[in-house]
């Protein structure tokens, strides 16, 4: 059900009366998030299939399930430690991205303590930039990613792109790259 549902559903949009569209798809992958915040002992046990390859709706069911769990580090942890053991050109965190997207505000915490333990991390610490992407990040989550790249500034690129910073005070932005 995760792969019809989160990883490769179909494509199927809805046109409302006034021209907008619906994305039906997103909306199933949210409405099966749901579902599972009860009890997400069946994602856990099958969690590798929401982090590798393709992932249509992975981001919308991560988010959703973030919205509404009420113990995210079982979640995070599973996930890493699927991580761990994947080859990383197959890894897709979009489902992690999602999670961290919604647990930001209710948890923030939690994103702080394992996007520093991330940035230790000799094995994982790659992941912190895209991670920090899905959150709104202040100038701290800036200053991690800039340390955790000082070898390979263009790995701050994605950065470039979307709104990511457009919250973040320009002279945050400022300080965090001297």
């Amino acid at each position: 059900i995760l792969v019809q549902k989160v990883s490769l559903p179909p494509w199927h949009n809805y046109e409302k009366k006034e021209g907008s569209y619906i994305d039906l798809a997103e909306k199933a992958a949210e409405d099966l998030a749901h579902q599972f915040v009860a009890d997400i002992g069946p994602i856990l046990e099958n969690i590798d299939t929401l982090l590798i390859g393709e992932q249509r709706k992975s981001f919308f069911f991560g988010r959703r399930l973030g919205l509404e769990i009420d113990d995210p580090k079982q979640f995070i942890d599973a996930c890493l430690n699927c991580v761990r053991r994947m080859e990383f050109k197959n890894v897709n965190l979009s489902v992690l991205c999602g999670f961290f997207a919604g647990i930001q505000n209710r948890f923030p915490d939690v994103v702080i303590t394992t996007l520093n333990n991330l940035a230790a991390d000799p094995q994982l610490g790659y992941f912190v930039i895209d991670l920090t992407r899905a959150i709104k990040p202040k100038k701290e989550d800036l200053e991690r990613v800039i340390n955790s790249v000082r070898s390979n500034i263009e790995r701050l690129r994605p950065f470039a792109y979307g709104s990511i910073l457009e919250e973040l005070p320009e002279e945050d932005i400022e300080c965090s790259c001297e």
